[in-house]
C-alpha cells in the first residue's frame, strides 16, 4: 500500500497510537498494536485493534494488514475477527469489510466493543 493512501484515509495515525491500551472497565481493556517492517513489499504497515478480557483473552480483533490491501486511494480493507458468543472470544474466522477514514473504522470499534461488553456482562453461562 502506498503512503499516501494511508494518509488519504488516516490510517498513518494509527502508528502515533502504537501500544495505547485503554481500559473499558470491569477488566476488560482494548489494545492497538501497529508493526512496521520496512523490508515487507507491502511497507510493512500492520495494525491490530482487539478487545481483551480480565484473563487476557481476546474477544474482538479488527485487523489491517497493508499485505492483504490492494492499492485502492479511496479506502482500505479490515479483516475483523468478530466476537463468538457461544465460545465467548474472537472468531478465528476472518469478515472483510471496507472502510474509508479512520474515524469511520474506530466508532464502529468501539460500538462493538460496547456490545460485546454489554453481552458479557449479562450472559448466564
Amino acid at each position: 500500500m502506498k503512503l499516501h493512501h494511508s494518509k488519504k484515509c488516516g490510517l498513518h495515525r494509527l502508528k502515533n497510537l502504537e501500544g495505547l491500551v485503554l481500559d473499558q472497565g470491569n477488566g476488560y481493556w482494548a489494545q492497538i498494536n501497529a508493526c512496521f517492517e520496512p523490508d515487507s513489499v507491502s511497507h510493512g504497515m500492520r495494525f491490530l485493534l482487539s478487545l481483551h478480557d480480565h484473563k487476557g483473552k481476546q474477544l474482538l480483533v479488527y485487523e489491517i494488514d497493508h499485505e492483504k490491501n490492494p492499492v485502492q486511494l479511496d479506502q482500505f480493507i479490515v479483516f475483523r475477527h468478530p466476537y463468538d458468543p457461544i465460545s465467548r472470544k474472537a472468531w478465528p474466522y476472518m469478515q472483510r469489510c471496507h472502510y474509508f477514514t479512520l474515524p469511520d473504522l474506530l466508532a464502529d470499534f468501539f460500538m462493538e466493543i460496547d456490545a460485546v461488553i454489554n453481552h458479557e456482562r449479562n450472559c448466564k453461562c
